[in-house]
């Protein structure tokens, strides 16, 4: 099959000028949490990108229209345009605002041939004043990222597999649909993996070893062979869910409360079944009575790059009610006409999974791992206190220790100069492991002997007395083969910290294995942190 992928660059910001929220500029951005997500061409002409503060994007631009991000607009203002593509193709598939697909193989059967339905989507979505690029291709994934480039790919794996080997590796984390992850991206990047042709030359055992199922994700879409196992619903089986309301439904926050009941129904059947769902069709009856002809039938399909959740199906499900209504100006008709009757509204609605999967086995760099975390942590707050939970970050400091501040988890503290150089600061590698030297923990006392079985000790002077031998702590010994200092720190004096000595030292164990600590002289040796 022959996929058609509709690309709009910059939707959100497309959408806000749509609802007229973007107006008298011509750069634009949008942005989240005092961040910039998505930012126009003119905004980066500007050298406007996305991870910005609003205040550095106005600094770059004083006249940059901002925007605050609204998925509810993106999805309402799209769906107009997917109204327009349907005059033109039978079926387009969502997957998200501002992407779509389209059967090319059908479409060009009826067409003609593959540019002439590429022309007619065009000149569709030129219709409601919006831009695309088209890419045509034989799976999804490669279709998508053609559509980026606004390329035609030829059919047959080795046309698939010549076009992707030409593209940059950052594609991968420029498309949230293609669900590649943007560390491991950027991962592959920095160790020289510049474009997919690159990706697709490694062995997918190897990557996979080294970067889990992000890095078989990558590779996989780099070689044209990305797909996921779809399962048939069980034979027998009706998963629709069908809702008849009372009164037929004209207004969006009644259609809310619909796609969640309906939403919640539609998993419950599904988790019956041990199925997710990865595609859905929303379909809806709109009239005045049961009696419909097709032309009153509409329908819309979603399809998601994971299983959609309850949540995420309500969203889409409202979303497209929403759409519906506005589009037909139903929102603005009462229940009641003037002679009593029953007035125009959605009179049926249907949700039909028609594209199910048995759920993938948890995996230990899988998918959603970050945001069950977060559910986990935030009960875990909820009833202990916000601050019982807290998360690292990095800050300035000389020491080890000294860098790593803690916060509550889910604050956003202010960074702090933590690229700075700070002078005499310990040289990377840094430790893996810190050790709680705070007073009275036993666990981080040390002590370094002599050959002559005497105690090491930091003189006034801040160098040792004598040479190192033996180093001793956690109920072992060690012989020492190798250190560096001691340097003297004079600590925070405006936090009352005391004057210390820093060393660092290497020690075989029994085995001749080489060990090495991060050491502090406060009077005594203590464990600061250890190298592994």
């Amino acid at each position: 099959m022959r996929v058609l992928a509709l690309w709009f660059p910059d939707w959100p910001v497309q959408a806000a000028l749509a609802a007229q929220c973007a107006e008298g500029g011509d750069a634009v951005v949008v942005v989240k949490h005092n961040a910039v997500t998505v930012s126009n061409i003119g905004a980066r002409k500007a050298g406007i990108r996305r991870g910005m503060s609003v205040r550095q994007a106005q600094a770059l631009h004083p006249k940059v229209v901002v925007v605050p991000e609204d998925p509810e607009c993106d999805a309402r203002y799209f769906l107009n345009v997917a109204e327009q593509l349907d005059q033109v193709v039978a079926t387009i598939e969502i997957i998200r605002p501002g992407l779509v697909l389209v059967d090319a193989t059908a479409a060009a059967r009826y067409h003609g041939s593959e540019e002439v339905v590429a022309q007619h989507c065009l000149d569709a979505v030129a219709h409601c004043g919006n831009d695309c690029s088209v890419g045509i291709a034989d799976d999804i994934t490669t279709a998508i990222i053609a559509a980026r480039a606004g390329s035609v790919v030829g059919e047959g794996r080795a046309a698939t597999r010549r076009f992707l080997a030409q593209q940059p590796t950052k594609v991968l984390m420029s498309e949230p649909a293609l669900g590649c992850e943007a560390e491991t991206v950027m991962s592959l990047i920095h160790v020289g993996l510049h474009n997919l042709g690159d990706i697709a030359a490694l062995n997918a055992t190897a990557l996979a070893t080294r970067f889990g199922h992000a890095g078989a994700r990558c590779h996989a879409i780099a070689t044209g062979r990305y797909y996921r196992t779809v399962s048939s619903p069980p034979p027998g089986a009706d998963l629709t869910v069908t809702l008849v309301p009372e009164l037929p439904i004209n207004r969006v926050d009644t259609a809310a409360f619909a796609a969640r009941h309906l939403a919640a129904q539609l998993h419950q059947r599904l988790k019956a079944h041990g199925l997710v769902c990865l595609r859905l069709k929303v379909q809806a009856v709109i009239g005045t009575d049961a009696e419909q002809d097709a032309e009153h039938v509409v329908e819309r399909v979603w399809r998601t790059k994971q299983a959609l959740t309850e949540a995420a199906t309500a969203d889409r499900v409202r979303w497209q009610l929403d759409g519906w209504l506005t589009s037909r100006n139903l929102d603005k008709a009462g229940a009641v006409d003037d002679g009593g009757e029953l007035g125009a509204g959605i009179i049926q609605l249907i949700l039909d999974p028609i594209e199910c999967a048995v759920p993938e086995e948890s995996q230990l760099w899988g998918d959603n791992v970050d945001e069950k975390a977060a559910r986990v942590i935030a009960r875990v707050q909820s009833q202990l206190g916000i601050d019982k939970v807290l998360q690292p970050y990095e800050v300035g400091g000389r020491g080890v220790v000294d860098r790593i501040a803690f916060s509550p988890y889910g604050d956003h503290p202010v960074a702090e100069t933590a690229s700075t150089p700070w002078v005499g600061a310990i040289p990377p590698p840094f430790p893996a492991v810190i050790i709680d030297s705070s007073a009275g923990n036993a666990s981080a006392a040390a002590t370094i002997f002599s050959e002559t079985n005497a105690e090491i000790y930091v003189t006034v002077d801040a160098v040792l007395n004598a040479k190192p031998a033996v180093f001793s702590w956690a109920g072992r010994k060690y012989e020492v083969i190798g250190w560096a200092g001691p340097w003297p720190v004079l600590g925070k004096w405006w936090d009352n910290q005391r004057p210390y000595a820093q060393m660092q030292l290497v020690a075989t164990d029994n085995h001749h294995r080489p060990h090495a600590w991060l050491l502090r002289w406060v009077g005594r040796w203590q464990v600061e942190a250890t190298y592994q």
